[in-house]
C-alpha cells in the first residue's frame, strides 16, 4: 500500500508534472544509480569478478550521467564492503580498487578530454562544490523553500514521520 501511495505521490505532485517538461539528466542519473546498487549488492551477496565488473561498469555509467553519483555508489559499496567480519580490510582491498577505477575511468576520461585536449569544459567546475554552505544558514533555508516549493511541508513531515516509523521494520525490508 505504502508503495502505491509513493508512486501515486511521485506521478501527481505539481512540481513533478512542471519539471518533466524539460529533458534533465537526473531520472537517467538515479537510474544508473540503482542500477549500480542492485549490482553492488549482487556482488556483495556473491563475490564474483563478473558481478564486480558489472556493478563497476554501473557505477561508472552513472558517474559519466553526472559526476555526483559517485557518492551515492561508492557509498553504498564502501557500506557493505564495512559491513562484514573484517571492515578496513575489505574496504582496502584490491576488488575495492577496481570498483574505483572502473567507477571514475569514464568520467576522468571525458573530464579530462572536455577540459585539458578538446577545451570544451573550461571553466565548468569552478563553484559547482563548495563546502562551506554546508555551514550557512542561507543555504538550509534554501533547502526548505525548495522542499516547500516541490513537495510542499505536509509530504516533508510525512516522510520523515514515515523514516522514523519504519527504523523499526527493518528485518522485514526484504533484500535491502
Amino acid at each position: 500500500m505504502g508503495a502505491l501511495v509513493a508512486v501515486a505521490f511521485y506521478l501527481f505532485v505539481p512540481f513533478g508534472i512542471f519539471a518533466s517538461r524539460s529533458f534533465q539528466p537526473d531520472p537517467l542519473m538515479v537510474m544508473a544509480i540503482v542500477w549500480a546498487t542492485v549490482a553492488i549488492v549482487r556482488h556483495h551477496e556473491s563475490p564474483a569478478p563478473g558481478r564486480l565488473l558489472i556493478a563497476g561498469i554501473a557505477a561508472g555509467l552513472a558517474a559519466f550521467v553526472k559526476p555526483v553519483s559517485l557518492f551515492f555508489t561508492t557509498g553504498a559499496y564502501v557500506g557493505l564492503a564495512a559491513s562484514g567480519k573484517e571492515p578496513i580490510r575489505s574496504v582496502l582491498s584490491r576488488q575495492s580498487l577496481v570498483f574505483l577505477l572502473l567507477s571514475l575511468l569514464p568520467v576522468a576520461v571525458y573530464l579530462g578530454y572536455g577540459t585539458y585536449v578538446a577545451g570544451f569544459l573550461t571553466g565548468q567546475s569552478e563553484g559547482r562544490i563548495l563546502p562551506r554552505l554546508l555551514a550557512s544558514a542561507f543555504f538550509w533555508a534554501g533547502w526548505l523553500f525548495q522542499i516547500r516549493y516541490a513537495i510542499g511541508l505536509v509530504a516533508l513531515v510525512g516522510a520523515a514521520l514515515g523514516l522514523v516509523l519504519v527504523s523499526g521494520e527493518r528485518e522485514t525490508v526484504g533484500w535491502i
